[in-house]
This record gives structure tokens, C-alpha cells and sequence, in this order.
């Protein structure tokens, strides 16, 4: 078995105690060449395991440093042998007195580098064993030293307490991987919007708390109640409830933390993180209506504030609760804090959505069907006026009537087809000249209008913003007719590389009550003026202005092509011109 290529951890460890190793074994070397007479009478022996040693190390050094992967078996076999070759060191120089004995103490920080503080441990029991018999066998069977008490025992605690000491920074750096870990591997697809997204948040809550039991308490700004959901092993429950149903949750304290016997009132030793670090804390109630509902000995309590929402995630009864949790807490209640405000603002920008829909279809039903039908009826009206004098006249304006009915039918029915759900819109392209064009002339016929009509500019224009100058042109032509009465109107359409500008102008009546010229924000504050048209323009982001007096009115239109920070929009159809058209009201 084999470490991948690259970026593998087991590598970079056999990295690290390689160097270590070669760096050792070359300052074993050059001691023994500085005074060759320390190991005694087997000097040329130990020696000769220097020089062994230092080639050993060497070539392990090239085989990790240059090398991109390492043997699975590798580190356990290297580890055996340096704990053997020290031990055997230590036995042929001085066996309990020997020099070599601070070699344990590599061999034991290796074990915590490989393998934690159950590598600490182990190799500490290991090296502290073969010190032992070390000792113990030289003494009594082959007089390779003698055993001072004070020395032995003070070794053998100096490598029981290393042992320990980096068991425990092992432990602890073992946890903080499995940590960080988890909140690495935090679900980044579940909003808290579904039970199972918001049981997916939970679970993994509970997992990096290291506990079994959480229970998340939150109530949003603008929602009267209080939701409660809570994690129990594999059992999920969710509820919502009448906001006192626990009181105060917590009193005396708002922020995160630990608490002991919290049945007993108030807690016998709280510990909180606040803005002013770690603090010890008295005067702290939790709620004795949650703990009849949630009983448990300690809790860690985790305080979720957002800009909708406020409320507690509290871990029960983890073991070997401490204040290190607080900060881990305080991470996990962010990431459950952001998937609650996602399923707010989610929820936010649905009804958004719904409500801008519902507003665009009736500006659509306004600016279509319903001016259509009310041109419809008069064209009815008119041809019963003429049908006892021009029967010609009169079926010419029903064959009108018929070809407005049929259409605004096809359009209401791609309306009804565009709310179902499942239905995937299809925006075809459009040509804006042709598009235009058929308008005005639909509307001519329709309100028996002449209508002159002229495109400048060749810059291609979104598809949404032609539909919308189409509408726009609708409702101005039907103004003029309906409250207007304008029979001649003349319409200007230019495009640019950045802006459309849009000219209707007639003769007739003006807008009642508005003298003069009026801009947007003007006639939005007075609350006048052609209320659809005006939305048309805001949404788009442009620019509105009338023009009115009692002979007639001028509208001027300018919608831009760039997003708002100067991105372009998605540019799909082209406007051919220029093209100078009369459109007359009895044209087909």
C-alpha cells in the first residue's frame, strides 16, 4: 500500500523523522569522532553501528525527500528498528549511565508525529520497557555499567513524562483534525428549509459537537412562532409553538456557554465566551420549563443571532465538557445560524418572485388582452352603428373584431401555460423591427389609429427589452386613442450600443392635469400619469418624461442596454434600420 502522489500526509510525516533522523545520526557520528574512547570496549562496535546508522539514514532521507510516495509498511518497520538499534546502543556504552538513552525521547516524539498520543503512548511504554531490561540486563548478566537508583529513576520518569506530555498533544491534535474535519465536510446543499435538509444540519451538528443530543430554538423577526427541532441519535423531531411555551430560555446571559448540573438553579459553574473572552459567570438561569422538556446534567449552549432570526442551539450532555467547546460552538451556531438565514432569505426572494410575476402578468393582461377587448367592443359598437347602412363596413370591422379575439386568445393561453410549474418557458427571437412593427399596426387596426412610424439604429437589442417596448408603445397608442382622442400619432424608435430612446407624440387632448413637462420622480410624487407605463420604464431602470398641454401630448422613453455597474446585457436580436413606415387604420 502506497501514499498517493503529492500532497499525502503520511509522506510529509516520513519527511520530517527522516530529516530528524539524519541530523541525529550525523551528531552521533561526529561525537564519537570527537572523542572515540566514550563508548569503552566496544567503541569499535558502536562505531561501526554509528557509520551503519548514518548511511541508513542517509538513504531513507533520499528516498522520502526525493521521492512522491511512501510504503505503507515503512514507517512501523523504520520505527522498530531505531527503538532496536537504540536500545542495542545503549546496551554495548555504560547500559543505564549510556549517553544514547536521549535517543528514546526521538523515537518517542516520532510515535506522536506518526501516530498521535496512541503513537506517544505505546512507544513511551516500549522505550521505558527496553530501558529497563536494558539496564537490568547489563547490570546482572554482562557488567556493562552499574545502576545508580537516582539516575535510573529520574530517567525513568523524565521518559514516562515525556511519554505522557506528548500523548496528550497528540490526543489534542488528533481532535482538533477530526474538527476540523467536520466542519469541513459541513452539507453545503440542505438549506434548513425541508425536514431533511434541516435534520442533514443537526445531524452533523451533533457529530462535531461530539455528542448525541442537540436541540435548536429559534424564532424569526416577522414569525409569531417559536420553532423547536430537535436531534436525538437518529430520531428527528420539529415542531412549532406558541412563543412562551419555554419563557426565557436563558437569563442573565447572552452568549454562548457551558453549564454543569444544570438542574440544579442557578447552574453550579458556568463558563462563557463573550466579547471580553472566557469568563466565569453566576446569576445564569436556564429555563425550567426546557429542562422539564429536555432534561440533561450539562449543557452547551450556543447563541444564534442573525439579521431575521435569534435563538439557542444547546448540545446536551457531551462527555468531558470544557471551555475549549465554546469555540467550536461558536463556529458550529454560525453555520446552523446560515442555513436558517438561507431558508429566510430563500423563502424572501420566492415570494419576491411570485409577487414580481404576479405583477408583470397583469401589466401584460392590462396591456394586452384588456385594451384588445376594449377595442374589440367598440369595433363592435361602430359595426352595429353601420350595419343598416354599410353591411361591407360593418363585416370589415367584425372580421377585425374576429382576428383581435383570436389573437389575445393565443396569447391568454400562453399565459395559463406559463404559471404551471413544470412548464419550461421557451422565449423565442424576436426581431424587434418586425415585432414593432406588427404592434403599431395591430393597434392602428384595432383603435382605427394612422400612425407613422420611425426606426433609426442597427445595435442589437435583448429580447425581454423588445417585448417591453412593444407593450410600452401598446398602452401609449391606446392613451392617445382612449383619453386622447388622437387620430394621427407619431412614433420614433432609436437604438444605440447603449440606450433605446422611444418617441410617442399625437394631437388631440392632453393629460388631464398635467400642463407642462414631467419627469419620472415628478409625476410618481404626484401620483399621475400612465401608471403601467411608468412601472415598465422603473423596472427596465429608465428614463420617463411627458410633455402635455390641451392640443396634445409627446412621451419620451429612454430604456438603457447595460446592466446596473456598466455589464452589458445579453444582446440576441438585431434592430435593421433605418425605416420610415405609415402605418394607416385600415391596413391589413
Amino acid at each position: 500500500m502506497t501514499d498517493t502522489p503529492g500532497y499525502a500526509p503520511r509522506h510529509r510525516v516520513e519527511r520530517v523523522v527522516s530529516a530528524g533522523r539524519l541530523v541525529l545520526a550525523a551528531f552521533l557520528c561526529l561525537a564519537l569522532l570527537i572523542d572515540p574512547s566514550e563508548p569503552g570496549r566496544h567503541g569499535a562496535v558502536v562505531r561501526g553501528i554509528a557509520a551503519g546508522y548514518l548511511v541508513y539514514a542517509l538513504a531513507l532521507a533520499a528516498w522520502s525527500w526525493l521521492g512522491s510516495t511512501t510504503l505503507g509498511g515503512l514507517g512501523i518497520a523504520t520505527h522498530v528498528l531505531d527503538l532496536v538499534l537504540f536500545a542495542l546502543l545503549m546496551h554495548l556504552s555504560d547500559g543505564p549511565a549510556s549517553p544514547f538513552f536521549v535517543y528514546f525521547m526521538f523515537a518517542t516524539l516520532c510515535g506522536a508525529i506518526r501516530w498521535h498520543g496512541r503513537g506517544a503512548l505505546v512507544t513511551g511504554v516500549v522505550a521505558l520497557t527496553l530501558y529497563v531490561l536494558v539496564s537490568a540486563a547489563g547490570v546482572r548478566y554482562f557488567g556493562t555499567g552499574t545502576l545508580d537508583g537516582l539516575r535510573f529513576v529520574t530517567r525513568c520518569a523524565h521518559l514516562a513524562t515525556i511519554a505522557a506530555l506528548l500523548a496528550y498533544l497528540g490526543a489534542h491534535h488528533r481532535r482538533l483534525e477530526r474538527e476540523l474535519g467536520s466542519l469541513a465536510r459541513w452539507p453545503r446543499r440542505h438549506s434548513a428549509g425541508d425536514e431533511e435538509g434541516l435534520r442533514a444540519i443537526l445531524a452533523h451538528a451533533a457529530e462535531t459537537l461530539g455528542t448525541q443530543r442537540v436541540v435548536l430554538v429559534w424564532e424569526e423577526h416577522d414569525e409569531p412562532w417559536l420553532q423547536v427541532a430537535q436531534q436525538d441519535g437518529p430520531s428527528f423531531q420539529r415542531s412549532s409553538e406558541a412563543p412562551d411555551t419555554f419563557g426565557e430560555i436563558v437569563t442573565g446571559l447572552a452568549a454562548s456557554f457551558v453549564a454543569e448540573n444544570v438542574m440544579q438553579q442557578p447552574p453550579a459553574r458556568v463558563v462563557a465566551r463573550t466579547s471580553h473572552g472566557i469568563q466565569y459567570c453566576s446569576g445564569v438561569v436556564v429555563s425550567p420549563q426546557f429542562l422539564r422538556r429536555f432534561p440533561a446534567r450539562s449543557v452547551l449552549a450556543i447563541r444564534i443571532c442573525d439579521d431575521s432570526l435569534r435563538g439557542w442551539l444547546i448540545a446536551f450532555d457531551k462527555r468531558a465538557m470544557s471551555i475549549d467547546d465554546l469555540v467550536l460552538g461558536d463556529i458550529v451556531g454560525r453555520l446552523v445560524a446560515g442555513a436558517l438565514e438561507l431558508e429566510v432569505r430563500l423563502e424572501q426572494l420566492g415570494e419576491r418572485a411570485a409577487s414580481d410575476e404576479r405583477l408583470r402578468l397583469a401589466r401584460d393582461l392590462h396591456d394586452g388582452v384588456l385594451q384588445a377587448l376594449t377595442a374589440a367592443a367598440l369595433q363592435v359598437q361602430a359595426a352595429r352603428d353601420v350595419l343598416h347602412l354599410d353591411v361591407a363596413a360593418a363585416e370589415e370591422r367584425l372580421a377585425r373584431v374576429q382576428d383581435t379575439v383570436f389573437t389575445e386568445q393565443q396569447v391568454v393561453r400562453r399565459a395559463v401555460e406559463t404559471l404551471n410549474p413544470r412548464h419550461v418557458r421557451f422565449v423565442p427571437r424576436l426581431d424587434s423591427l418586425a415585432s414593432l412593427r406588427e404592434c403599431v399596426r395591430a393597434v392602428a387596426r384595432q383603435w382605427d389609429l394612422r400612425v407613422r412610424l420611425d426606426m433609426a439604429g442597427s445595435s442589437p437589442v435583448p429580447q425581454h427589452v423588445v417585448h417591453e417596448i412593444c407593450r410600452m408603445v401598446t398602452e401609449a397608442l391606446v392613451n392617445a386613442a382612449r383619453h386622447g382622442a388622437a387620430r394621427d400619432v407619431f412614433v420614433a424608435c432609436e437604438t444605440s450600443a447603449t440606450i433605446v430612446r422611444l418617441v410617442v407624440e399625437y394631437e388631440g387632448r392632453g393629460f388631464v392635469g398635467l400642463d407642462g413637462r414631467h419627469d419620472l420622480a415628478s409625476l410618481s410624487a404626484m401620483g399621475q400619469g400612465p401608471r403601467t407605463l411608468m412601472q415598465r420604464v422603473a423596472a427596465l431602470e429608465g428614463a420617463f418624461s411627458i410633455e402635455s398641454c390641451t392640443t396634445g401630448a409627446r412621451l419620451e422613453i429612454e430604456v438603457p442596454l447595460q446592466e446596473p455597474g456598466g455589464h452589458a446585457r445579453p444582446r440576441l436580436v438585431a434592430c435593421a434600420g433605418p425605416l420610415r413606415e405609415q402605418v394607416p387604420a385600415t391596413s391589413s
